[in-house]
């Protein structure tokens, strides 16, 4: 139709003027993303996986560290000398914090946290040498000749991950010997309480051992740069949103179209899976002419919805004929307290550029 409209053609001239046809023309472009990597802290405290998958959190590794006359008096008391060593137990907690624009997480599967326990004693206080076959009870160590070790990961007051050792059958030998041991977490953490190691030593009475009650005991919780949570809570405030570009080929329309061109409309159907609003800047380069950057604005919506820029026969031309780049770019905010996002979650819009070719004689004997 639009062919035959731009052909020649013979008007009759009791015909004043030839009527003019408007047709509607639709262009469709590639979909544009934002990924929830763009809500993200900038200091790459928060990052998402290669597969997208989980969030990785940069978090810190801590020691917690006790002296042991500060624990035992009676250690205290008979340092520098060869004696029967005393009952006693000590606890030491430290914590490691998470990153700032978190809010709450939900950990990973696979989470774990390295626990090195380095053991600067002159004895072992999970297995004492000569440990009497019955000691007294009451006592954490509650007749039992072998002492325990407790640790405890908490996140928010709530238990995410633990580890026990028994003397009875594993030893923890002095003068700085170390041991690892893995501990499993899960659960969610809070960016309010961080992640809190605390361990506890219960030694039993024992026999002669070379004391010296300024030797420490020290346990370091690492989770290392593999920690991964599968969605997060997070701050969005005023968050700038990277710019995203995509290519839209208007070169092979030729002069016979972009000089009818009347106006149009970019539709923009978008899908948002983040509790963000804000204005996003659309720039188009590449053009004939420069055009005025236009706003696109998002809405914290659960459905998807439609937005549309406006532009006239003028900016149209200066468009078609060319291969432009349209840009999006801008920021948004948080709508409620935070923000929960998974690291698979992306903002999409859909783009169909609609435009209206005015086609027909301009004037009496004028050729179409």
């Amino acid at each position: 139709m639009a062919c035959a409209a731009l052909s020649a053609c013979d008007i009759p001239t009791s015909v004043p003027k030839a009527p003019i046809y408007d047709t509607e023309w639709n262009v469709p472009s590639k979909s544009d993303t934002i990924s929830v990597a763009t809500l993200l802290p900038s200091d790459s405290s928060i990052k998402v996986n290669a597969a997208k998958t989980a969030f990785l959190l940069s978090v810190n590794a801590v020691t917690a560290s006790r002296v042991l006359g500060l624990d035992c008096g009676a250690c205290q008391a008979i340092t520098g000398t060869t004696a029967p060593k005393p009952a006693f137990s000590t606890t030491a907690s430290a914590t490691a914090s998470l990153p700032g624009k978190l809010v709450t997480a939900t950990l990973g599967a696979g989470d774990t946290l390295t626990l090195t326990l380095t053991n600067n004693y002159t004895f072992d206080p999970l297995k004492p040498p000569g440990g009497f076959a019955t000691v007294a009870a009451g006592k954490c160590w509650n007749n039992q000749a072998f002492g325990f070790m407790v640790t405890t990961i908490t996140s928010g007051g709530v238990v995410v991950g633990s580890d026990s050792i028994n003397g009875a059958t594993q030893a923890l030998p002095g003068n700085g010997a170390t041991l690892v041991r893995k501990v499993v977490l899960a659960g969610a953490v809070a960016q309010s309480t961080g992640l809190l190691v605390t361990s506890t030593i219960c030694s039993p009475p024992g026999g002669n051992v070379a004391m010296d009650a300024s030797k420490t005991f020290a346990a370091q919780g690492n989770v290392g740069n593999t920690f991964g949570v599968s969605s997060a809570s997070i701050l969005v405030n005023t968050q700038t949103v990277n710019p995203t570009s995509k290519p839209l080929d208007l070169s092979t329309i030729d002069s016979t179209i972009t000089n009818h061109l009347k106006s149009g409309k970019l539709t923009l159907t978008i899908t948002n899976p983040f509790a963000v609003a804000g204005a996003l800047n659309l720039s188009i380069t590449n053009a004939a002419t420069a055009i005025t950057p236009k706003a696109v604005a998002i809405a914290a919506t659960a459905t998807a919805f439609t937005d549309t820029v406006a532009f006239s026969g003028a900016e149209l031309q200066a468009m078609f004929g060319n291969k432009v780049t349209l840009t999006f770019g801008g920021s948004v905010s948080q709508t409620g307290a935070s923000v929960t996002v998974k690291p698979s979650d992306i903002l999409v819009l859909a783009a169909r550029l609609d435009v209206v070719v005015g086609v027909g004689c301009q004037a009496v004997g004028g050729n179409c």
